[in-house]
């Protein structure tokens, strides 16, 4: 069946890489009249032009624009798609005019994080939430954040490819590599990050400690110049970050609220073992609980005290990684999240039939 999809744009980020994904694997499934309507002209996956979909760019002049809400009316009526599946706020408010004129069905996609305790919708995330057809979100600690711990909507966790990484040489090192992927931007904590590097680097002056991500890393630039710190890399985003993961030893996530990260799922599946200080759903990637350690946001003390134990102990750090593999192959693949987006398309497409 046709889904249109609807996504604020295609620039580095989580939701936007794992749309990306969800349309290749559609297509490797035989998957042929897929549409893909972009709120921008950015591309940061070029992957997406060797998918074969019809792809429509409608970029905004301005914050709310109406005109990409009508060429989104006018594109679903074209195509005859019934079902618009909407990745971010944005996207789901602008499916809505289509929903009232062209009565497609919503499944609305864009509860990707968490939310702070206590903290209310904004007016657009309670209208596009309200009227959508069937709420999907990428973890069940994210769904009730949003909607109440009742709440009805589908959970489908975030699946990854498995690619092939033996053709790639490894590092002619001895040093230790503590690698964090995330933007630099509110959500994420690189403080407590480069607070667990000044008190390890000076320890262990083989460790090494690389954050990589999207965003203005200037103010953390100036931080790390405060702290003295010579043994941390801040870099930009970057095409090759799997190549980066695969070549550390141990993974890192800091932030505030995560609902599924994927570069936490990366580093498992490529068998590193990971030290996570964050709220939210990230626990759920755990399934053997086992695989990973877990702390509470800001956590510097038992950040320290967990990566000191997988620098000290390399055994460890391989059993820890290939449980983390295992765990990553068995429930977070691919394809099982193609499955189950295809099971609610094809409810959500019988309920709008009848």
């Amino acid at each position: 069946m046709s889904v249109l999809f609807v996504i604020d744009g295609l620039g580095a980020g989580g939701k936007e890489k794992r749309l990306v994904s969800l349309l290749g694997q559609r297509s490797k499934e035989g998957v042929r009249d897929d549409i893909l309507f972009v709120l921008d002209d950015d591309v940061h996956y070029t992957e997406v032009h060797s998918i074969p979909l019809q792809m429509i760019v409608s970029k905004r002049r301005f914050r709310w624009d109406p005109w990409p809400a009508f060429v989104l009316l006018f594109a679903s009526i074209r195509f005859g798609t019934r079902t618009l599946c909407t990745w971010g706020n944005t996207a789901s408010v602008y499916a809505l005019l289509a929903k009232l004129l062209a009565r497609v069905a919503i499944v609305n996609c864009e509860i990707t994080t968490t939310r702070r305790p206590h903290e209310s919708l904004s007016r657009w995330e309670s209208v596009s939430l309200r009227f959508a057809d069937v709420v999907v979100a990428n973890s069940r600690a994210g769904l009730e954040s949003f909607l109440g711990p009742a709440a009805l909507g589908v959970v489908i966790h975030n699946g990854i490819p498995f690619r092939d990484f033996e053709s790639m040489s490894g590092r002619n090192s001895d040093e230790i590599i503590v690698l964090m992927v995330a933007s630099y931007t509110r959500l994420k904590d690189h403080r407590t990050f480069m607070q667990a590097a000044n008190v390890l680097t000076k320890k262990y002056p083989a460790v090494r400690f690389v954050c990589i991500g999207a965003g203005d890393r200037t103010p953390w630039e100036v931080y790390k110049v405060e702290l003295g710190l010579e043994r941390v890399e801040l870099r930009g985003k970057t095409n090759a970050v799997e190549k980066d993961q695969f070549e550390s030893d141990i993974g890192v996530l800091c932030s505030y609220y995560e609902g599924m990260p994927n570069s936490v799922l990366e580093f498992m599946s490529l068998g590193k073992p990971v030290v996570v200080t964050s709220r939210g759903g990230v626990g759920e990637l755990f399934v053997r609980g086992d695989e990973g350690f877990v702390l509470d946001t800001g956590d510097v003390q038992g950040l320290v005290e967990r990566l000191e134990l997988l620098i000290q102990d390399p055994r460890l750090r391989q059993e820890m990684g290939a449980r983390a593999a295992s765990t990553a192959r068995t429930h977070f693949s691919l394809s099982g999240m193609s499955k189950k987006f295809s099971t609610v398309f094809e409810s959500v497409g019988q309920h709008v039939v009848q």
